[in-house]
C-alpha cells in the first residue's frame, strides 16, 4: 500500500490525482499550512522523495529479471531458454525498460518459452557480467 503525504494546496495534489485515474489504492496522511502559508515542519524544505509508478503489462509483453540477461562480447544480450526438458541454448534478445530488477523483452523470445532465471552465469562461464 502507497502512504501519500499530502500538503493542502501542493503540488503532491497531482500524485493523488494520478492514484485515482490508474486506480492504485492509497492511504493519506493530511498536512495544514501554517497561517503565514508554510508548511509545517514535518514537511521542511530538502526532503527527497523517489516515486516510481507502474502500469499494467500490456498483453504479450515478456518481463525477465535482469539475473536472468548475461552481456556477451560486443554488448550482446543473452538468456538461457529451454530446447528440450533440461537442455538450455543461448538466445540472443533486445530488451529495455528496466525497472525494479526487471527488463522488458523487445525481441527474441516467445511468450511461454522457458529461460534460465538465476545462476545464468553457472551455465555460461565465459558471460561477462549480468545486465
Amino acid at each position: 500500500m502507497l502512504t501519500v503525504h499530502h500538503l493542502n494546496n501542493s503540488r503532491s495534489q497531482r500524485v493523488l490525482w494520478l492514484l485515482e485515474e490508474l486506480g492504485v489504492p492509497y492511504d493519506i496522511v493530511r498536512y495544514q499550512r501554517q497561517p503565514d502559508m508554510r508548511a509545517p515542519a514535518e514537511l521542511r524544505a530538502g526532503l527527497l522523495v523517489r516515486v516510481s509508478v507502474y502500469a499494467p503489462s500490456q498483453a504479450g509483453e515478456i518481463w525477465l529479471p535482469v539475473t536472468a540477461v548475461l552481456l556477451k562480447e560486443g554488448g550482446r544480450r543473452i538468456v538461457y531458454v529451454e530446447s528440450e526438458p533440461g537442455k538450455f541454448v543461448p538466445r540472443e534478445i533486445e530488451v529495455t525498460d528496466e525497472r525494479g530488477g526487471r527488463v522488458r523483452v523487445l525481441k527474441g523470445l516467445q511468450p511461454g518459452e522457458r529461460a534460465v532465471m538465476r545462476g545464468a552465469l553457472l551455465v555460461d562461464r565465459e558471460a561477462e557480467q549480468l545486465l
